[in-house]
């Protein structure tokens, strides 16, 4: 305690004769020495020269070419705000490498190396910023747990337990790092990290580990993420009152011959409309029978039906850009937008019309005259104007993962969006506001589990809640006593794949796998 009491009291002094010293600076004529910038003296073994291309990842950054004479360089810039990470580019030698930069003199030593069997720059002394420091000291530790483990020799039956006990000795080790180092800036990072999937009382009990006085851009996103959650997060019972529906697998659903599916609609007449490989539309009949199938003049990630069953496709517009890599002019192809090719149900197109700034389309819905399409690479739900293609607004912040991002439509024209990064569920109105949240990481029935979950959402027309996950494969319908998973649906995808899920207007449940073709599930009465 005494010595807790001197070092606060030190601190103090420190504060203080930094102020005086900086203001008898200013007042002499040197008040430039407060802005003194970094100033980075690096050398590379095994390089002579070659040009070194600079870029600080701050917003707003410029890119900084200098010249390397017999592997020595030498940067100066600056005062930065705060450390930031830097990434380095060797343009002759197309070697990389990064670290981050704090204000004052630095100090980098390499050379060219291997790496996992790779050429690459090998770092062998890095003084000036503490952040460093601490990088090389979690990643020490959790190299040491992964060598501990050696998944190579783990089976497969048994890769899930070895898998969880190693996230759990990484989340150790977050923990201790935080309590060891409450006031460290790269605290707010690994806190980040650790808080990712917690609802908002597990992140309250993080923050009361780290100094309050603490002020880095990573802990301003978790607290404004906190204040977001305290706001629209709530408990299941507050999203539904519904009883939970039984479910069983339709064991006679011929669906399952039926491959290559992508993305599933349902039309008015509750037969399912599948998009198979991007180039086909398949229509199945209820029983899994194909009624009727026609070809798309291109290709498309996704589909999305309306109340006349007109089927709406997406189209990259791709555009020829001339791009500078590595000193080099070269063309390459890019998307602009998409286009939106509308059929009928017997495959004749009706219209088309651009959608300007669409990435990538990983979901769509039409409602209301609403396109509603999900880009996963912008990581948003956008609304449009189902006729235009004109954006009406944005849903932003979402977190997709493994290339996913996807929602439903309930019967209250409310958006039920699966933000499987934030391991939640969140709906909006159609004007894009925030309504509610809820869910979180963890291995309990009612919460989310793996790496990010869930992938696909729905609202059954009782107001019950269907959630689709992957890795292990788990529907679960939730109701107000909880969620009740379905029983007998094996794996559909192996890893972290998307799982296309629709809900047709008798409360049948259609599942997709691209190998194992469409599952049927349907309620117990």
């Amino acid at each position: 305690m005494y010595k807790n009491l001197v070092d606060k009291n030190m601190k103090y002094i420190f504060k203080l004769m930094t102020i005086i010293t900086v203001l008898t600076l200013s007042l002499a004529g040197c008040g430039e020495t407060m802005n003194e910038g970094y100033r980075i003296k690096g050398s590379i073994k095994g390089i002579q020269n070659d040009k070194l291309k600079v870029k600080p990842a701050y917003k707003g950054a410029k890119e900084i070419i200098v010249e390397v004479k017999d592997g020595c360089f030498e940067i100066k810039g600056e005062a930065l705000k705060e450390p930031c990470s830097f990434s380095f580019f060797l343009l002759e030698e197309k070697k990389s490498f990064y670290f981050y930069v704090d204000n004052g003199e630095m100090l980098f030593e390499g050379e060219l190396g291997k790496r996992d069997g790779f050429p690459a720059i090998i770092t062998k002394r890095l003084e000036g910023c503490d952040v460093n420091d601490h990088i090389s000291l979690l990643n020490s530790q959790y190299k040491a747990v992964d060598e501990k483990y050696n998944l190579s020799t783990v089976k497969k039956e048994d890769l899930k337990a070895v898998l969880e006990n190693m996230a759990k000795e990484k989340e150790d080790i977050k923990y201790t790092f935080i309590k060891a180092n409450p006031n460290a800036y790269w605290t707010g990072l690994v806190a980040k990290e650790l808080t990712h999937g917690m609802d908002a009382d597990e992140i309250k009990e993080v923050l009361k580990l780290i100094d309050p006085e603490l002020d880095t851009p990573h802990l301003r996103e978790l607290k404004l993420m906190l204040a977001k959650m305290e706001e629209t997060d709530v408990e299941l019972c507050e999203i539904t009152q519904a009883p939970t529906i039984p479910y069983k697998v339709d064991k006679d659903y011929k669906g399952n011959k039926v491959t290559g599916i992508r993305y599933l609609s349902v039309l008015s007449d509750n037969k399912v409309c599948a998009l198979c490989k991007g180039r086909e539309i398949k229509i199945m009949e209820p029983s899994g029978k194909e009624a009727s199938s026609f070809k798309l003049k291109k290709s498309s990630s996704v589909i999305a039906t309306d109340a006349e069953d007109q089927i709406y496709t997406f189209h990259p517009i791709m555009e020829v850009q001339e791009r500078k890599v590595r000193g080099k002019l070269v063309k390459k192809k890019v998307s602009k937008g998409h286009e939106c090719i509308i059929y009928d149900r017997k495959g004749r197109q009706i219209k088309t019309f651009e959608i300007k700034g669409l990435a990538y389309a990983s979901g769509a819905r039409v409602v209301e005259n609403k396109l509603l399409i999900a880009d996963v690479k912008r990581q948003l739900v956008a609304i449009y104007d189902a006729q235009t293609g004109k954006l009406l607004s944005e849903m932003k912040e979402m977190r997709p993962c493994c290339g996913i991002l996807d929602f439903s439509i309930n019967p209250d024209n409310e958006l039920l969006i699966a933000n499987l990064g934030a391991f939640r569920v969140q709906k909006y109105d159609l004007d894009g506001k925030l309504l509610l949240t809820f869910g979180k990481r963890g291995k309990e029935l009612d919460n989310f589990h793996g790496c990010c979950n869930p992938v696909s959402v729905a609202f059954l027309s009782n107001g019950a809640i269907v959630t689709v996950e992957k890795d292990s494969t788990r529907i679960k319908i939730f109701g107000k006593d909880g969620a009740k998973v379905i029983d007998g649906i094996d794996e559909l995808v192996q890893g972290c794949e998307y799982i296309p899920m629709i809900v047709d207007a008798k409360d049948n449940l259609y599942l997709a796998s691209a190998i194992k073709g469409i599952v049927k599930c349907v309620p117990v009465k």
